[in-house]
């Protein structure tokens, strides 16, 4: 007989929700319900209940009373535990049964009181418009949130002497700001009862803007140990505002969907990296490449109506179980993508995909009984795999192509020791292709086309070439200086007066950024706050958030082109290699042309 779990350390879930047939079929169940459930949603609901209470099950399931019953059910550590188990029948829909599931072990007189409590308090910080902080004296980590939606959203989560010196050394604080932030953190690493600190600061939008914070805080003890310092974050105003860039509009979303279109989801993924990477955010992040399994034939088969159904079931499950724990989109007619962002573990990442994927098989499966849904999953982990966009979405990609190889209906999570050699024979091959973003191959296929146009059209071609570049690579704007003043001749984007270079380019120090090739990175304007805060206010004023700058010099060594490569708004991007010589060889092309054509008028 499988033992009856009677120790509290056994039990892990508070509360779990699933739909179940009239004969007893699990059809779904939220993230909590397969952590509870394990491998143990493949049988019938009646199979899992202790045979001494499945009289008590039936009336639970044929009752027309939403009480809860006390019974014992077979779960994913191989033992009968106790729980509460009640009928939601303001959750029902024809022909199936909502089940609320609570452990009985984690729970004690007082449960249902503090469980109601937190509830309350938040959606009282929902409410709030302010951050929220606490430091952890046992782990000395500190963490800055805010809720939303009845979640915590995470802005900062680190050791509290790290957090301060990259909040320093990154210039989110300056001047006398700088020393009253540093006392703030000596007052929550030493535990002072309580206290008030106001300083300036762009932490918050990552260099974006400056805020006045003011920080409010509280140790809490047990006897005479510190445990933890709990506080407030209030913005009370000299708040400088760049202006945000919002991808929750029509012209972002995938009309069929309602997700996210290839070009935003693409940008805010990204975005979301090149944050991580410039905070040196510790998490890991699971990028994560799906692909429904034979979508031609379901077309073919049972016609494109029902094919759409598919489509937006799939883009319905993707939102139900994944919520505001990751950035969605689709990327083509059977393909999307998804960037936890959430996830504290791989198991986490795995509840999800299995939910996705369960719960859509059946809802189809009624309406077409003839066809069985499957998707096909790739999964890549920042930064263990890779830090940059192409290079982690070529490996979910590959790990979408194992998938299929070993079956279909299934995910891959990438380790190199199992998957890197496939992965490789398959790039090799030809059969991974990593999707229709730019891969280094398909860079210098688009840079050939292009040195091509120009080579033959000349300066007629730039137009066309600069605009395309925009497009495929991901640049809101383009804008190229020329002559002694170095005064703008052209630019492509949403500019409005463009920052003025004519003194930075006779300026060594910031000519001592440009690499020998004239070539200068910058991944983030807040790097040019400290030493050139004249140009850093003007990329603020512009909305510019990095740029790739490219100088060409005359026969002199003078710089006569200064070519600027920018994106605005949040999307801070890591130029990649592949990025930077594509551009590179096109300016380089473009500059020999045009010494060329001076040669022949002298």
């Amino acid at each position: 007989m499988i033992p009856v779990s009677l120790r509290h350390e056994d039990s892990e879930i508070l509360e779990a929700n699933c739909t179940i047939t009239k004969d007893y079929q699990i059809i779904s169940g939220d993230e909590s319900f397969y952590r509870m459930m394990g491998e143990n949603t493949m049988f019938l609901m009646n199979k899992l209940i202790y045979p001494d209470d499945l009289n008590i099950f039936e009336e639970c399931i044929s009752s027309d009373k939403s009480n809860f019953v006390l019974l014992r059910i077979h779960t994913a550590k191989e033992v009968f535990r106790w729980v509460l188990m009640r009928r939601r029948f303001e959750a029902d829909e024809p022909g199936r049964i909502e089940l609320q599931i609570k452990d009985v072990i984690t729970q004690n007189d007082k449960f249902e009181l503090y469980y109601n409590n937190v509830r309350k308090y938040r959606v009282f910080m929902n409410q709030m418009k302010q951050r929220f902080f606490e430091y952890d004296f046992k782990t000395k980590i500190i963490t800055i949130y805010f809720y939303v939606n009845g979640h915590s959203e995470i802005l900062e989560k680190d050791m509290l002497s790290e957090w301060q010196k990259r909040v320093v050394r990154m210039g989110f604080v300056e001047g006398e700001n700088i020393e009253r932030f540093n006392r703030m953190c000596d007052d929550i690493e030493n535990g002072i009862d309580s206290f008030s600190s106001t300083f300036q600061s762009s932490f918050m939008s990552r260099g974006t803007r400056t805020d006045l914070l003011n920080f409010r805080g509280e140790t809490m003890r047990e006897g005479s140990i510190n445990m933890l310092v709990v506080g407030l974050i209030d913005e009370i105003g000299g708040r400088i505002d760049a202006q945000p860039v919002l991808y929750d509009n029509d012209v972002n979303k995938d009309s069929a969907t309602g997700l996210l279109n290839k070009k935003a989801v693409t940008e805010a993924v990204i975005d979301a990296l090149a944050e991580a990477d410039t905070l040196n955010d510790r998490r890991t992040l699971y990028l994560a490449v799906m692909d429904i399994d034979d979508f031609k034939n379901v077309n073919d088969t049972y016609g494109h109506y029902f094919g759409d159904e598919v489509i937006a079931g799939f883009a319905a499950e993707l939102r139900k179980n994944i919520g505001d724990k990751g950035i969605i989109g689709r990327i083509g007619g059977d393909e999307f993508i998804c960037l936890f962002t959430d996830c504290y573990s791989e198991d986490d990442v795995r509840i999800y995909l299995k939910a996705i994927r369960k719960g859509l098989s059946f809802s189809l499966a009624e309406k077409q009984p003839g066809y069985e849904f499957g998707a096909s999953i790739g999964v890549a982990k920042y930064p263990q795999d890779g830090t940059v966009y192409e290079e982690l979405f070529r490996i979910a990609d590959g790990c979408l192509y194992i998938a299929k190889e070993k079956g279909k209906n299934r995910y891959i999570i990438y380790d190199e020791k199992l998957h890197g050699k496939a992965i490789a024979e398959g790039i090799k091959n030809g059969h991974i292709i990593g999707g229709d973003f730019m891969k280094p191959y398909e860079k210098g296929n688009m840079t050939a086309d292009m040195i091509a146009r120009i080579v033959k059209d000349g300066r007629n071609a730039i137009d066309s070439v600069f605009t395309e570049l925009m497009d495929k690579m991901h640049i809101q704007g383009i804008c190229v200086y020329a002559g002694d003043d170095m005064a703008c001749v052209k630019k492509y984007g949403k500019y409005g007066n463009h920052p003025q270079y004519a003194a930075l380019m006779g300026n060594d120090k910031y000519l001592s950024l440009f690499n020998e090739n004239g070539i200068n990175v910058i991944n983030n304007i807040t790097s040019l706050a400290m030493d050139f805060y004249d140009i850093y206010k003007m990329l603020i004023e512009e909305k510019i958030c990095s740029s790739l700058q490219i100088g060409v010099k005359d026969a002199d060594g003078v710089y006569k082109w200064l070519i600027c490569f920018d994106t605005f708004g949040d999307h801070k991007r890591k130029w990649s290699h592949d990025d930077i010589m594509s551009i590179y060889i096109l300016i380089k092309t473009i500059a020999k042309l045009d010494e060329i054509n001076d040669e022949k008028n002298l």
